[in-house]
């Protein structure tokens, strides 16, 4: 059954959180999905929101963060310390957790980089390469977890290196194969994977016939064509064809809503507004269509 935040179970988390009954609280946070605490979060005064924050366990407190209404995440962020965001952005993907680094001053995203580094300075490391990308572009959705394997090496690396990423890299789908330049060559499917002798070469059973976008495409072009395709993820590579991260298809569901947002809004005669259509302002919807309906009653 879908989850639904009414004003009477606010009030009861409200009640809750300000007389510290945590066994309440654990009963009903272990029922929901980080979305819908992060509409719990959308609706709580700050104060009380951040005290049910940090009764949330690390990860579904980040995967909460990311899930937040953009405005909200930003206020939420403003409260916290660097040190307290970079120990949440250490539990997302490199391409969420950028996302949300994004939206921080300068001066605060370098701090939290440096907490991050401390403790995780891959992630950090992928984060500040990641932040060097326009977010309107195959760079800017693109997550650097993922497996690959050299194709000279035989089936038993691939399953060594699955096992190595499983715990840390959600959604796998594929296991990318590079030479020795670390070029993107191929694919492994995981069929094939649970398929194939061991001993087998990779060189042997790989599929050479595989999708990739350089970091420059622009965002709309890598959905259209994951659209196009079919595809659930895609291979990132750079101008020398290295591979350098992968989009899965969740990572371009925001800029497929964009667009359909702004197909809609041309089709009724509108400016494309700032945000999608449902967070727009009356006035500001009114605004762009001013000059339409200026002509139309001339």
């Amino acid at each position: 059954m879908q989850f639904e935040v009414t004003e009477y179970f606010l009030d009861k988390v409200s009640s809750a959180i300000n007389s510290n009954d945590i066994k309440w609280l654990e009963k009903q946070l272990k029922k929901l999905q980080p979305a819908d605490i992060a509409e719990i979060l959308n609706e709580l005064n700050l104060p009380d929101g951040k005290k049910l924050f940090n009764f949330l366990e690390d990860k579904i407190a980040a995967n909460a963060l990311i899930e937040m209404e953009e405005d909200k995440r930003e206020r939420f962020l403003a409260s916290l310390t660097s040190e307290q965001i970079a120990d949440h952005l250490d539990h997302l993907p490199s391409d969420e957790a950028t996302d949300v680094i994004q939206e921080l001053p300068d001066k605060v995203q370098d701090e939290v980089l440096r907490e991050l580094e401390k403790d995780d300075a891959a992630q950090a490391s992928d984060i500040a390469d990641l932040l060097k990308y326009d977010e309107n572009t195959a760079g800017g959705l693109m997550q650097k977890e993922l497996v690959k394997v050299n194709m000279n090496k035989n089936m038993i690396e691939c399953v060594r290196e699955l096992r190595k990423h499983a715990d840390h890299i959600e959604d796998i789908y594929a296991v990318f194969v590079v030479d020795d330049m670390d070029r993107l060559v191929g694919v492994i499917t995981l069929k094939k994977v649970l398929t194939t002798s061991l001993r087998v070469k990779i060189s042997d059973v790989y599929e050479p016939e595989v999708i990739s976008v350089k970091t420059n495409m622009d965002a709309e072009e890598v959905a259209q064509l994951m659209e196009k395709y079919n595809l659930v993820f895609v291979a990132v590579v750079d101008g020398l064809g290295k591979l350098v991260g992968r989009i899965n298809i969740d990572d371009v569901v925001d800029v497929i809503r964009k667009e359909e947002t702004e197909d809609v809004q041309k089709m009724a005669a509108v400016q494309a507004l700032d945000e999608p259509y449902m967070n727009s302002s009356v006035f500001e919807v009114i605004k762009k269509r001013a000059g339409w309906l200026m002509i139309l009653f001339i």
